[in-house]
């Protein structure tokens, strides 16, 4: 299955306290073999306090 998640942030926790609920979400859904797609619009202050690196799936 596909999903697309519009979330806040998944990249950091700052000010942000649903990063680590959608993070372990993605995880098992992934694992479960589905296909995620998380999209968080891009904010310097958010950027600037990312706590998780850029991860990338080639499927």
């Amino acid at each position: 299955m596909n999903i697309v998640i519009l979330g806040l942030s998944i990249t950091t926790s700052w000010g942000n306290g649903h990063a680590t609920t959608y993070r372990n979400l993605v995880r098992a859904l992934n694992a479960n073999a589905h296909h995620v797609l998380f999209l968080e619009r891009k904010l310097p202050q958010r950027q600037a306090a990312a706590d998780l690196a850029r991860q990338t799936s080639a499927s």
